[in-house]
């Protein structure tokens, strides 16, 4: 398993076996179980909060410390390598998918795509692990194409805890709609720890004439939009305070983008008219020929500079 990165206090991690993801998230249901918590603190908190008055013992039964919730999807990803950290960021569809089941989870609950379920129950023998299922239906996900089958994987140990329905009114508060993208992935990903890729710029770059008409690929697309969002963010961290501030709004001077409070928005305006306007000198230079996106990439480092050698 590889750790991408973390985000706030979640993890996003990567793995080319779903059987490594499913036995990484039922271990951390035993991890927590087993580990040796110095009082009752933390079970006292979420009794409190669940209304939880069961008999203590049936409780430390079945619960004892932190509660953990995971998420799993398994599919094709993207793949990016960060020149800063030497790490590698994974984005697309099956990141966004792993990103909105984790939400609707609650802590302590393992829930699972349809694919990773299948992908295991091939090779069950391979997993290693005893545990139990339960189908919690057809979800329609916002931000997702199509609704998801998804399902409940449990501990064998711990069968006998139950969950309340998903929290499906928490499906968009991980990525929305507007942009952020809480995911900031940090780095295990993007090209400086702590910052956000914003999603919604992906949904751009598919409907962006480039792609469309066939100049680059989606792929290449995406990596042309997040390459240039993580130059301006470079550029921007030169800087602190005010003076990050001022630098903030000459770009968007400089580009004609309205500023506001949101800075992970502003930046993705920029980035996309700084890819439009590259875009539309290539043409100018290239006649619009196809298969020009190494040298457009090559044009958006210095396009994002330009204000800062001012």
């Amino acid at each position: 398993c590889y750790e991408v990165k973390t985000v706030g206090d979640c993890f996003m991690v990567a793995t080319a076996d779903p059987c490594n993801a499913v036995r990484l998230a039922l271990g951390i249901q035993d991890a927590l179980y087993d580990y040796d918590w110095p009082d009752d603190a933390i079970d006292e908190v979420y009794r409190t909060q669940t209304e939880d008055q069961s008999y203590l013992p049936d409780y430390f039964r079945k619960w004892r410390g932190l509660r953990v919730r995971v998420g799993l999807h398994y599919g094709q990803a993207n793949i990016i390598l960060d020149e800063v950290t030497k790490g590698y960021d994974y984005y697309g569809t099956v990141v966004n998918a792993a990103s909105r089941i984790e939400s609707v989870a609650h802590g302590a609950q393992v829930v699972v795509s349809s694919d990773v379920y299948e992908a295991i129950s091939a090779s069950t023998a391979a997993l290693g692990y005893e545990f139990t299922s339960k189908d919690l239906g057809t979800q329609q996900l916002r931000g997702l194409p199509s609704a998801m089958d998804l399902v409940q994987l449990t501990p064998a140990r711990f069968s006998e805890r139950t969950f309340p329905p998903l929290r499906l009114e928490k499906a968009g508060d991980v990525e929305d709609d507007d942009g952020d993208d809480v995911e900031s992935i940090s780095s295990g990903g993007t090209s400086v720890r702590g910052v956000s890729w914003p999603r919604a710029m992906e949904r751009e770059v598919v409907i962006h004439p480039i792609v469309r008409n066939g100049t680059m690929s989606v792929e290449e697309g995406i990596a042309l939009a997040y390459n240039t969002y993580y130059s301006i963010h470079a550029l921007l961290c030169l800087t602190k305070g005010d003076a990050r501030k001022k630098a903030l709004k000459e770009y968007c001077k400089q580009w004609h983008v309205p500023l506001e409070s949101n800075e992970t928005k502003v930046m993705c305006k920029i980035a996309m008219k700084i890819i439009n306007s590259v875009v539309t000198l290539q043409n100018q230079n290239d006649t619009g020929r196809p298969g020009t996106s190494r040298s457009l990439a090559g044009k958006i480092a210095p396009a994002a500079n330009l204000q800062q050698k001012k």
